[in-house]
């Protein structure tokens, strides 16, 4: 039999969805748009190594069409005790590697300053670089091969993208230049050892290049910035980004493997989800925390993965967490399951 609910008690509930929703949409506002810009982190200058990258996070798009920035040398907006800015990572992932390219040329691209261009692994490992685009023009160009052939990208994935001046190189562990670079300024070249080491620092010329940039993207998306963002990949299967899509789900395996939520979601994470999240929520539909009743639990439950995708919250299982899953909650309201 279906309980009634006062209209004082359904006002509160319609309250509480609203200020959910409210903040919802307020989160979804501020990670909007296909462009990122360097000053969109807090204002925080991107880094010169894996560890002091910018991170692209975006929630709410499969594509990021350009990163602008600026590398401010000696004289820049500098905070006390930082580095002087002559190179500039971004933590993105690449989302096809078969028209994977990034570049500062025309159109779309720019640079300032004889600009060059790097590619490194999740790891900070080298994989592709290139100092000049053509003869004749301040410009770089990385696609996802080698001019020679002997080196290319094929998996997807969370990679580092780094701009520099023509005459800073980028350094591994040993000291060694990252790059094989060739007489050739205008090749696209792969590593420099058969086992690369990730990047440690850079030379950086005498002065360093500075100046605004804009790089343009094809195939690279932003990272998901948490579990149950729009555009992380279903928790069963693999895919190359960090996180998956059911909340609840993703955080019962990051928990176990942070790897997941920091790197890529690999058929690891997809297995790990397989065996722990395909448990039941209850023994009824709205019983989302099995306690054989639906109640204030159930909707505090629901309410904290709204417009998110769960197994439990998800009742109606359209794939959002929404309107119709609070209806089944507020029509059962105080009911045992049988």
């Amino acid at each position: 039999m279906r309980m009634k609910i006062s209209g004082a008690i359904t006002a509160v509930f319609f309250l509480l969805v609203a200020g959910s929703l409210s903040l919802t949409l307020q989160a979804g506002n501020t990670t909007m748009g296909p462009d990122w810009d360097e000053d969109s982190n807090g204002g925080r200058d991107a880094g010169n190594t894996k560890g002091t990258a910018q991170e692209v996070k975006l929630a709410t798009t499969n594509q990021v069409a350009t990163i602008t920035g600026k590398l401010k040398g000696q004289n820049g907006n500098l905070a006390g005790g930082e580095e002087p800015d002559y190179q500039d990572v971004y933590a993105v992932a690449i989302t096809d590697p078969t028209t994977f390219e990034i570049r500062t040329t025309s159109p779309g691209g720019f640079s300032e300053f004889n600009s060059a261009l790097f590619v490194f692994d999740s790891d900070g490992r080298p994989l592709l670089a290139n100092r000049i685009a053509e003869q004749g023009t301040p410009s770089a160009l990385v696609s996802n091969i080698s001019t020679d052939g002997s080196f290319k990208i094929e998996q997807p994935g969370l990679i580092y993208i780094a701009i520099a001046g023509r005459d800073s190189f980028p350094l591994d562990e040993d000291g060694n230049i990252a790059f094989a670079f060739t007489n050739d300024l205008t090749d696209i070249v792969g590593p420099s050892q058969k086992f690369p080491s990730p990047l440690a620092g850079w030379t950086t010329g005498d002065p360093g290049d500075v100046g605004s940039y804009v790089i343009k993207l094809s195939s690279v998306g932003p990272i998901p910035p948490f579990c149950g963002a729009p555009n992380a990949g279903p928790c069963f299967q693999p895919n190359p980004l960090p996180f998956c899509s059911d909340v609840s789900c993703c955080q019962r395996v990051c928990e176990e493997d942070p790897f997941c939520c920091t790197v890529t979601w690999d058929s690891t994470c997809a297995a790990r989800a397989e065996t722990q999240c395909t448990d039941s929520c209850g023994d009824c539909a709205g019983d989302l925390n099995g306690d054989q009743r639906i109640g204030a639990e159930d909707l505090s439950y629901l309410l904290a993965y709204w417009g998110l995708s769960d197994q439990c919250a998800d009742i109606k299982g359209d794939g959002i967490v929404g309107g119709d899953d609070l209806t089944v909650i507020l029509e059962k309201w105080g009911t045992v399951c049988n």
